[in-house]
C-alpha cells in the first residue's frame, strides 16, 4: 500500500474527520496524542489544529507523459485535490507540505513549490467544510474533471495562477492583496485570449457565463472592472487609493466567490481548443465598432503634435478602401433617398 499526504492549514469543521469518496481528512486536535504521533511520523512540523489529506493507492498509478517523482500521478492527484476543494468555496486553505509513504514505510516528501509550501500562517478567513459537504463535493468535483477542458492549455494556466494567488497572503490593511493579481491572470487566461480590451472582455464575458449558468449577478461587471483596477495599479507600481483599499476590505468575500464561480462556469461551458475556445468566447461578447471608434478617437485626441495627427490621418485614409462600382460606373454606395 502507498499512501499520498499532505499538511493542511487553516480548516476549521465541526467533525473530525471528513471522508470523501477517494481521500480523507482527519484533525490533530487536542486531546487526540496519537494522532499528533501519526501526523509528526511523516510532517515533523505538524502540530494541533492542523489537518491531514490522507489517500491510499495499491500501487503507483500511471501518468500520462513523464512521471519525475517516480509516484506516477500521485503528486497530481494532491494538487487537483487541493484545486478543487479551493474552488468549492472561498477559505485560505493550504496544503503546507505533501509526501509519499511506500510500503516498506520509507516516506519521500515532495519539494515545496508555489501551490504546496510551508510559506503559510494562521489566516482571518479560514476554509470551513462540514461532513454534510463531502457529498456535493465529490459531486463537484467529478463535475468538473470531467469536462473535456480540464486537461485544456488555457486552464493550465487559469489553475496555476488561481493556485498561486491562493496561496498568497491576503491582508488588505497591510496593502498585501497581490492574491488579486494572480486571480486576475487566471481569469484573464480562462476568458480573453485577445491583446485588447481586457477589462471588458472580462467583465462582460464573466457575467455572461454566470447568467448562462444560472449564476446571475448584477453586481459582477463592476466587481471585475473595480478588482481589474486595483491588479492594474499593483502591476503598475502604483500605490491603492482610498476606495480601493475600501474595496477589497469589503468586497473581500465578494470577488473571492465570484472567481471561484466564474473559473467553475467556464470549465463547464467552454471547449479545449484553443480556436475553439476563443469562438465561444467571441460569441459571447466581442468588442463592437462603436466601442472601437470610442477608443481610436480617445487616442487620436492623446497625440501632441498636430504633425503626428495630420500623419495618423493621412495613414488612416490610405488604408479606407475606396466604395466599389457596379458595372453602369455608379457607386454601389447607398444615398439617402430624399422624400
Amino acid at each position: 500500500m502507498i499512501t499520498a499526504f499532505a499538511l493542511v492549514r487553516n480548516l476549521t469543521s465541526g467533525a473530525t474527520d471528513l471522508r470523501f469518496q477517494e481521500f480523507r481528512l482527519w484533525e490533530i486536535r487536542q486531546g487526540c496524542p496519537d494522532r499528533l504521533a501519526n501526523a509528526r511520523a511523516v510532517f515533523p512540523g505538524a502540530y494541533f489544529d492542523d489537518w491531514i489529506y490522507e489517500r491510499d493507492y495499491p500501487g503507483i498509478p500511471a501518468r500520462a507523459g513523464c512521471a519525475p517523482s517516480g509516484f506516477g500521478r500521485i503528486p497530481d492527484d494532491v494538487e487537483d485535490a487541493l484545486l478543487l476543494l479551493r474552488l468549492f468555496k472561498p477559505g485560505d486553505l493550504a496544503f503546507a507540505s505533501a509526501a509519499v509513504r511506500e510500503s516498506n514505510g520509507k516516506v519521500s516528501k515532495q519539494y515545496p513549490y508555489r501551490a504546496i509550501s510551508d510559506l503559510v500562517g494562521a489566516s482571518p478567513f479560514p476554509y470551513e467544510l462540514d461532513e454534510g459537504e463531502c457529498a456535493p463535493w465529490d459531486a463537484f468535483a467529478r463535475d468538473l474533471m470531467a469536462s473535456p477542458s480540464w486537461e485544456s492549455t488555457w486552464f493550465g494556466v487559469a489553475r496555476r495562477f488561481f493556485l498561486y494567488g491562493g496561496g498568497k497572503e491576503f491582508n488588505p490593511y497591510s496593502d498585501e492583496v497581490d492574491r488579486i493579481v494572480d486571480y486576475m491572470i487566471a481569469l484573464e487566461a480562462a476568458l480573453v485570449p485577445e491583446r485588447d480590451f481586457v477589462s471588458r472582455r472580462l467583465r462582460e464575458r464573466a457575467a455572461r457565463i454566470l447568467q448562462a449558468n444560472g449564476q446571475a449577478d448584477p453586481g459582477t461587471i463592476a466587481l471585475m472592472r473595480d478588482c481589474y483596477g486595483v491588479r492594474s495599479t499593483i502591476a503598475h507600481g502604483g500605490a491603492l487609493s482610498d476606495d480601493q483599499r475600501t474595496l477589497v476590505r469589503t468586497k473581500r468575500q465578494a470577488f473571492e466567490a465570484a472567481v471561484r464561480q466564474i473559473l467553475a462556469a467556464t470549465l463547464r461551458t467552454l471547449p479545449a481548443g484553443d480556436h475553439e475556445h476563443q469562438q465561444a468566447l467571441a460569441a459571447r461578447y466581442d468588442i463592437s465598432d462603436d466601442v472601437r471608434v470610442a477608443k481610436l478617437v480617445e487616442d487620436f485626441r492623446a497625440i501632441k503634435t498636430n504633425d503626428a495627427k495630420a500623419q495618423a490621418v493621412q495613414s488612416l485614409a490610405g488604408q479606407a478602401k475606396p466604395p466599389q462600382m457596379e458595372p453602369n460606373g455608379f457607386s454601389s454606395a447607398r444615398t439617402p433617398q430624399k422624400n
